[in-house]
Parts: structure tokens; sequence; C-alpha cells
């Protein structure tokens, strides 16, 4: 993330049991802020998984991607009935 964009960005108050934070946070890919937790990742990692997961580019192409697997594997199991 940009240094400049994450300077006076307002952080808001979270916890992981928040039904409002991102649903890949327990089960999180690689690139992802909460995964590997730093200093360095924990503005953006509060910023993005929690309310705010739906701006986050690593969710947006990750739900994208796990959609577009969901459409296949519904296609394929309607060709094999």
């Amino acid at each position: 993330m940009d240094d400049k964009r994450a300077v006076n960005r307002e952080v808001p108050h979270m916890t992981l049991s928040n039904k409002k934070s991102c649903p890949f946070i327990g089960n999180s890919f690689s690139e992802c802020y909460c995964n590997s937790m730093s200093s360095l990742k924990a503005e953006d990692a509060l910023y993005y998984c929690g309310k705010n997961y739906m701006i986050c580019s690593i969710y947006k192409e990750k739900s994208l991607f796990s959609e577009a697997l969901h459409d296949l594997s519904r296609k394929n199991k309607a060709l094999k009935k």
C-alpha cells in the first residue's frame, strides 16, 4: 500500500468476532493483510479486513475467482446429470 494513502486514514475499531469483516479472515490467502501479521501490515489489516473489506483489491480479486470456480462447479454438476 502506498504510504501517502496510509497517512490520515482513520482506522476503525474492529474485532475478529465482528460480523462485518472479511469472510477470508479465517482462511486467508498468502497475500492477505491479515496473513503473517507485522507492524507494517497492521494498519492495512485493520482497515481492509474490517468493515472496508469490500474495497480491498485482494478481496475483490479472490471473491471474483471464488465465484467463477463456484459457477464452473455448478455447470459441471449440471452437465453430469
